[in-house]
């Protein structure tokens, strides 16, 4: 049984691993064709191999570790933000999951509130004040709009009555909450790129100011785990929004499939279109607009839900 078990867990994480290395290739040439030019187009049919290239040069590279540098904090932050990760990817039903959790969505809010620390470890523990400064900032940002991101989904629940994905899809067989509740889907995509640490909301990783942000010292395998656990949040936030508000399912069903790549390319979208924002706006835009407007939706919701 524990062998099974063992299995399960390998298995669904190498289907993570191996999304998220094509997701990257489907990026990189989303925003090429943005910019009118050609992406990868050599290794493989179209660039098709190009992820696995790319996978193999990061973790054949020379691992190396700062001397000043904090190494048990510094080694494991990675590894933490992948497991924290794939803990998000267990709520994921398929013939092959390890548990099935009836208060999904509440599990959501806990792990995904996890994140800050391998970021802010990481960014300690390289003993770089580049790397100090973006997770600072990248901590700061994500707290702020889980604030405004636990309220959301607050008022989601006024009308689905229920943490369980299940209850959520059948709230929704007649009318998909995109539509009544249209205003906090607008909150909740913009909150989704802050939550990722995504542009315009990459402040973290500005390159004109802290070169890197908070994995500027990392490289090669250390480096891989970092950029898959971000690529890996992206597309679990893509399959949450599908949940919440687009009657998706947590399966492998082709609509679910189909709805959830539309929300990841709004992630690409939305980086080849627009530039960085300033921090002191990224930072108003939840404090003073975002959680007013959804406590007084949240205030409405509650009114007509009594």
């Amino acid at each position: 049984m524990v062998l099974v078990l063992l299995l399960k867990t390998i298995l669904i994480f190498l289907c993570v691993a191996l999304a998220v290395g094509f997701y990257t290739l489907v990026e990189r040439k989303v925003l090429s064709y943005i910019q009118i030019r050609k992406g990868p187009n050599k290794v493989g049919p179209s660039g098709l191999f190009q992820p696995l290239g790319d996978a193999m040069k990061l973790f054949s590279k020379e691992t190396v570790i700062i001397n000043l540098s904090n190494k048990v904090m510094y080694m494991a932050s990675p590894v933490v933000s992948v497991v924290i990760m794939f803990f998000l990817w267990s709520l994921y039903t398929s013939p092959y999951s390890v548990v099935y959790l009836k208060l999904g969505l509440l599990f959501f809010l806990v792990v995904s509130s996890l994140n800050v620390y391998p970021i802010l470890g990481s960014g300690w523990a390289s003993n770089s004040k580049y790397a100090l400064l973006g997770s600072i900032r990248a901590v700061a940002q994500t707290i702020s709009y889980e604030v405004s991101m636990a309220l959301m989904i607050l008022s989601l629940l006024m009308v689905s009555v229920s943490f369980n994905f299940l209850d959520i899809y059948y709230s929704q067989v007649f009318l998909w909450l995109l539509c009544p509740l249209f205003p906090i889907f607008v909150m909740w995509l913009v909150t989704m790129l802050a939550e990722t640490n995504r542009a315009p909301f990459d402040l973290a990783e500005g390159e004109s100011e802290l070169v890197s942000g908070f994995n500027i010292e990392y490289g090669s395998g250390e480096f891989a785990l970092l950029f898959i656990a971000e690529y890996g949040s992206i597309l679990f936030m893509s399959l949450v929004t599908t949940c919440l508000f687009m009657k998706g399912f947590m399966n492998s069903s082709f609509f679910t499939i189909f709805k959830m790549l539309m929300v990841g390319y709004f992630f690409l979208w939305v980086r080849g279109s627009f530039p960085r924002m300033r921090y002191d706006v990224l930072m108003s835009l939840t404090w003073k607009s975002f959680l007013s407007l959804v406590i007084s939706l949240g205030c409405v919701l509650l009114c007509f839900s009594a």
